[in-house]
This record gives structure tokens, sequence and C-alpha cells, in this order.
């Protein structure tokens, strides 16, 4: 599962920044600077997500005092398939605004908090 989450949160990412490059060119100037500094998170946060599946590689389980026995890469599957349902989330929302129509991607914001994943 992380393997296939691995290979699509790329695209995931780069959906949600066309398409919020679209919706910022349909309304305002295009920001060159601030699409070069989206992909660059983007490529950051990809990298560390890696580097951590090649920990986990090397020790699948860390122990730690008052939690027990954490699964590296359960852990990143969640966190993962999180943020991957974030970014669709919030592509099929810019997608509904470039489309100019007029319905809601429902969202349950009492489950989860977004913690600035644009």
């Amino acid at each position: 599962m992380l393997r296939s989450l691995m290979m699509v949160l790329p695209i995931a990412i780069g959906v949600n920044i066309l398409l919020g490059s679209a919706i910022a060119q349909s309304t305002t100037k295009f920001d060159k600077a601030k699409f070069l500094k989206g992909l660059f998170k983007a490529g950051c946060i990809y990298a560390a997500i890696g580097g951590l599946v090649l920990i986990a590689q090397i020790i699948p389980v860390v122990s730690v005092d008052g939690l027990g026995e954490i699964d590296i890469i359960n852990s990143l599957t969640i966190i993962v398939s999180t943020v991957f349902g974030l970014y669709i989330t919030q592509a099929l929302q810019k997608l509904i605004e470039a489309l100019k129509l007029k319905i809601k991607v429902p969202v349950r914001s009492e489950e989860f908090e977004s913690h600035g994943t644009e």
C-alpha cells in the first residue's frame, strides 16, 4: 500500500499545484516564484517520506518509552494515506472552482484538521 501511495502522491501534489496555478491565472497574475516554492516544498516532503521509508527498511519497528513499539511502515502508510486524501480533496475543490461549478466537496472537518498542506 505504501509503495502505491508513494507512486501516486507526487501526481496528487502536482495536480493540486497545477489547479492552484490555473485558478490564480484566471483571478490574479501567475506567481512563478510561488509556483516554484510549491514544487520545492513538495519535493522536500516527498524526499523526507522516502528517507523515512529507507529508515524503516533498516529498522522497521522502534521502541519508544511510554508509547511502546511503533511500526514505521504502518505509521507512514496512515500518514501518507491521510495526506493523499487531503490533496485529492483540495484538488477536487480547486477543479470545481476552476470550472466555476456551484457545488462543494463534503469534508468532515470535525474528524481532522488541515495543517497547511497547500
